[in-house]
């Protein structure tokens, strides 16, 4: 069926600019992109997440909780609501640019066919029919590798 829609949906004019999300040009969900492309966002409500390039924070989602930080009942300083937070190490964050910028149809420079993570299996992934050169020298997912690309994302972590 993924073979049917992505040869479908190009035929009417539709990219599958991202593995799971297709758009006429100019119409590609910009907020969807920020995550693909590790850009920084910020927490706002219960259970939200938040990066800003290097570390990754989130709110707990009891909403009881969110507000009683913020508008204490009992009419005490505001305080950032419960949650957490993890710093993101350079392994993970290499890790990370990879398979993201995999599932872009833009892929990664060809460059990334020689750095970890993908370096060390790019060999693979390309004699697995997973990955292509496109013509804008850009390593990028093949349909094969679309459908498979978990198989390719867990070799890279």
């Amino acid at each position: 069926m993924y073979h049917h829609a992505v040869h479908r949906l190009a035929e009417d004019g539709w990219r599958g600019y991202e593995i799971s999300n297709w758009a006429q040009p100019g119409h590609e969900s910009r907020h969807n992109l920020s995550y693909w492309r590790r850009l920084p966002y910020e927490a706002v409500g219960p259970g939200a997440h938040a990066f800003d390039g290097s570390r990754r924070r989130w709110n707990a989602a009891h909403l009881g909780r969110y507000i009683a930080a913020l508008a204490p009942p009992t009419g005490g300083q505001p305080t950032l609501p419960p949650g957490g937070h993890e710093t993101i190490d350079a392994a993970t964050a290499a890790a990370e640019a990879a398979i993201l910028g995999l599932r872009l149809d833009s892929g990664l420079p060809r460059s990334a066919a020689i750095e970890p993570p993908l370096g060390d299996v790019f060999g693979w992934a390309l004699a697995a029919e997973l990955l292509t050169i496109s013509d804008a020298d850009r390593i990028v997912l093949t349909i094969r590798g679309r459908l498979l690309s978990n198989e390719l994302f867990a070799r890279l972590v």
